[in-house]
């Protein structure tokens, strides 16, 4: 069945924030401007949800999570797929992230690792860089091609 990408509507935000708290991912900061988040569908199913926080030609792959029971289906892989084309339809360029427990799967999305000291400036700055990850997360890039 075609899974799809949607605007997250206000009324799933407590599903969100429920979602990402029992996956221990970072909840306090949804609401923030930059940050555009996308549920995942199968039907009229939320699967998951993820986010980009945008910043001019770089953002932030923020908050990838796969409910629990559909985990293990290929979901995580679709959702990044997903989020990836919609930054190339936003004209974003390069795409970062920080994980503690996903480093070997956005490998396999064709992520590199790099210092986090490495990542661009405006994103060093972002709540997740200075607050929400822990020092010890990895810092994860992957450039986009712009068709």
């Amino acid at each position: 069945m075609k899974m799809e990408l949607r605007k997250l509507q206000a009324a799933d935000h407590a599903t969100a924030h429920q979602l990402l708290q029992q996956l221990s991912l970072p909840f306090t900061d949804l609401d923030q401007e930059q940050l555009l988040l996308f549920s995942l569908h199968q039907e009229d199913e939320i699967q998951g949800i993820g986010g980009l926080e945008v910043y001019e030609k770089y953002a932030l792959i923020r908050s990838v999570a796969i409910f629990p029971s559909h985990q293990q289906r290929g979901h995580g892989s679709t959702l990044v797929d997903l989020l990836e084309e919609k930054a190339r339809n936003l004209g974003i360029e390069q795409l970062y992230l920080l994980t503690t427990t996903a480093e070997s799967f956005f490998h396999k999305k064709g992520y590199q690792t790099l210092h986090r000291a490495n990542a661009p400036e405006v994103l060093q700055q972002t709540t997740e860089f200075s607050a929400l990850c822990p020092d010890t997360a990895v810092c994860m890039k992957k450039t986009l091609i712009i068709s």
